[in-house]
């Protein structure tokens, strides 16, 4: 019972000393947290940046051992925007969207060169690099491939470079090889539950004339052709450029008697292979 005892009265005093401890030094923080803010205020009022509570100035011998903020901590003025920047020496990771959009914001121009005596594509390669040299007319070439059925792939950069190339091509080497540019197809749109009074002849002039509003013009729209569905209603398919599709998408367009809903026209590509 007498060893009992001594614990126990040992233990209690251990504690009050640990709890005096942890006592001396919350009031050591507390005074360094209101000395560091009254620097700050200092300092935003055009004072130097302030310096942090050194160890040696803290109260109470219990203190010993605790470890002051660093002093290397970047203290900005008062009024300076820091919002949206990185900080130093941390480089920020690019979002996939914003990777994506800028890969899609970058153009490519392609044209396909082939013979007209059967040759292979890299006889067709071969004679572009003899006769045409890329340096004289500037322009930057992107990728030079060869292709199944001797056809050889040149992408550029930019639009007037890939007609300049093209023009080269045909004025050097047009008893030999012939240039096709790609260009990009036209949107197209199906304009649904068509009344059976309107035909490839009339549909243009017709909307035109039916929907002042949306200010299309002759030659915006071109009719393709018409299909039915298995309810028996009619639908036309027509071809139109980015800014006439746009509108036609955005609105109900009136034909004749029937006001018809626009949608992009889309045909799964479907593979016979397999």
């Amino acid at each position: 019972m007498i060893t009992l005892r001594k614990l126990s009265v040992k233990l209690k005093d251990i504690s009050e000393i640990n709890t005096k401890a942890i006592s001396d030094m919350e009031t050591a923080v507390t005074k360094i947290r209101v000395q560091y803010e009254d620097r700050r205020e200092k300092c935003n009022k055009g004072s130097a940046a302030p310096s942090l509570i050194p160890c040696h100035e803290l109260v109470g011998s219990r203190a010993q051992g605790y470890a002051a903020p660093p002093s290397n901590i970047n203290q900005e003025p008062a009024g300076s925007s820091a919002k949206g920047a990185a900080p130093t020496g941390v480089t920020r990771e690019k979002l996939y969207s914003a990777a994506i959009g800028n890969e899609s914001q970058q153009q490519h121009f392609k044209k396909t060169v082939k013979s007209k005596d059967k040759l292979s594509a890299e006889e067709v390669q071969g004679i572009l690099k003899y006769k045409i040299n890329h340096t004289d007319i500037k322009v930057g070439i992107n990728s030079f491939k060869a292709l199944t059925g001797g056809r050889v792939l040149i992408t550029t950069s930019t639009k007037e470079e890939a007609e300049v190339l093209e023009t080269d091509i045909k004025s050097r080497c047009g008893e030999e090889l012939e240039a096709i540019l790609h260009r990009r197809r036209k949107p197209r749109l199906v304009i649904r539950n068509i009344s059976e009074d309107i035909t490839t002849s009339n549909i243009e002039g017709t909307l035109i004339n039916q929907n002042v509003y949306l200010s299309l013009k002759a030659g915006d729209i071109t009719a393709k052709y018409i299909y039915e569905t298995k309810k028996h209603s009619r639908n036309r398919v027509v071809q139109v450029n980015a800014q006439t599709r746009k509108l036609l998408l955005q609105n109900k367009v009136k034909l004749g008697w029937m006001i018809c809903k626009v949608e992009d026209y889309l045909v799964a590509t479907r593979c016979f292979k397999c």
